[in-house]
């Protein structure tokens, strides 16, 4: 199987991209192609999807992307193209750390992803993805102190899954 391909980006289009190994050319879906520049050497870290009437490559900038996008695929009804769609919207850290603090309504504003599936990530997912167990606390922290000052839990799950602040303190979540 491919673990990687290493080459130069030759085209791009709205959901994939061609990259050029040795004369080689191969068409690689990838979550974001307006990541990718022409003529960037790149190396994708690969999956290969084989189906009854269908083969192709999925690509990943990194092996964290790789690891998100198959746990996506181990969950019940969430397939290929879902799983890229929703890698497409949020990073892995982002997706990991929902899926610990139980955000269901983050989640169900992925695209691609309902009510049911978002309960389904949860479920198979709960406990199967490592997150710093500091960004769990900090989630935590910032829904305590909004419930002490008087706010409603779905209130605060609706505001805290808008919030995407990498590297944020409490303080300025809060605000």
């Amino acid at each position: 199987m491919y673990f990687s391909i290493t080459g130069k980006i030759t085209h791009l289009f709205s959901n994939s991209i061609v990259v050029n190994v040795h004369d080689i050319a191969y068409e690689v879906f990838v979550a974001n192609p307006k990541s990718f520049s022409l003529n960037e050497t790149t190396t994708l870290y690969t999956y290969h999807v084989i189906k009854e009437d269908d083969e192709y490559l999925v690509g990943f900038k990194s092996l964290e992307d790789k690891r998100a996008f198959l746990k996506l695929l181990s969950v019940k009804g969430i397939g290929v193209k879902t799983a890229l769609n929703i890698l497409s919207a949020v990073n892995p850290n982002e997706l990991f750390n929902a899926i610990a603090s139980n955000n269901l309504l983050f989640l169900k504003k992925l695209p691609g992803v309902g009510s049911k599936a978002a309960s389904q990530i949860l479920l198979d997912l709960k406990g199967k993805v490592g997150v710093s167990q500091s960004n769990i606390n900090q989630y935590e922290q910032v829904k305590n102190a909004l419930k002490n000052l008087g706010f409603k839990v779905k209130e605060i799950d609706n505001v805290l899954s808008m919030i995407n602040i990498p590297n944020a303190s409490n303080e300025i979540i809060l605000k």
